[in-house]
C-alpha cells in the first residue's frame, strides 16, 4: 500500500511598535488548495474559517487574509532527502531562524535566499509540535531604521543557507523600534 504526504503551509505575520502594541496581522496560506490571485484583503468571513482550522487562531488589531501560493526550495527538499539519508551537513531540526526581506519577485523553487534580505538580524525562532502532526516556530525580527519588509524566509541558521520556504508578502512598514513576529506552520497529511 502506497501513502503519499503532503504538505500544507502556513504564515502569520504580526506588527507592532516598541510598546509592544500590535499594529497589524495577516495570514496567508502558502500551500492554499483554492488557488487566489490577489493578495492581502479584509475578508471578515473567511478569517473566521482561517480562525477555525489554526484551532483558536485569533488576529490583535487590523487584519487580513492573504492568498498566496508559496514554495518550499529546491535546496530545502534536497536538505530533507538528505537528513532522511543522514547525509545532511544541516540537520533539519535548526529550520527556525525568520529572515525578512524587501524583494517582490515570485517564488520560486530555484530560490536559495531572499531577493532583497534587508540588513538585520534573523529571529531565532521558538520550536513546537501540535496534535503530533504540526511543526510551528515562530521568530521576532526587530528594526532600528525604517523599511518595508515584502519577503520573509526560514532559514538554518542566523546567517547562511539553505533556504527552506519563502513568501512574498504584502508590505509591512517599519521604523525603528518595530518589529515584525513571524509564525509559520507546516503541517503533514496523508494525501
Amino acid at each position: 500500500m502506497r501513502m503519499r504526504i503532503k504538505f500544507n503551509r502556513s504564515l502569520t505575520v504580526e506588527h507592532g511598535d516598541s510598546s509592544g502594541l500590535t499594529i497589524s496581522t495577516a495570514f496567508y496560506d502558502l500551500g492554499a488548495r483554492e488557488k487566489r490571485t490577489g493578495r492581502c484583503g479584509d475578508w471578515p468571513g473567511l478569517i473566521l474559517a482561517g480562525a477555525a482550522a489554526l484551532g483558536g487562531w485569533m488576529a490583535l488589531g487590523p487584519k487580513a487574509l492573504c492568498g498566496l501560493v508559496g514554495i518550499i526550495s529546491a535546496a530545502g527538499i534536497n536538505n530533507l532527502a538528505a537528513a532522511f539519508a543522514g547525509i545532511s551537513s544541516t540537520p533539519i531540526e535548526s529550520y527556525r531562524w525568520h529572515a525578512a526581506g524587501a524583494g517582490t519577485a515570485p517564488e520560486s523553487a530555484a530560490d536559495v535566499d531572499l531577493e532583497l534580505p534587508l540588513p538585520v538580524a534573523r529571529g531565532q525562532g521558538t520550536q513546537q509540535v501540535e496534535a503530533g502532526i504540526s511543526y510551528l516556530t515562530t521568530g521576532v525580527v526587530m528594526f532600528a531604521d525604517t523599511y518595508t519588509v515584502t519577503e520573509w524566509g526560514l532559514f538554518p541558521s542566523a546567517s547562511g543557507g539553505p533556504l527552506w520556504d519563502r513568501a512574498v508578502i504584502d508590505p509591512v512598514p517599519v521604523v525603528t523600534g518595530h518589529w515584525v513576529r513571524f509564525t509559520y506552520r507546516l503541517t503533514f497529511e496523508r494525501a
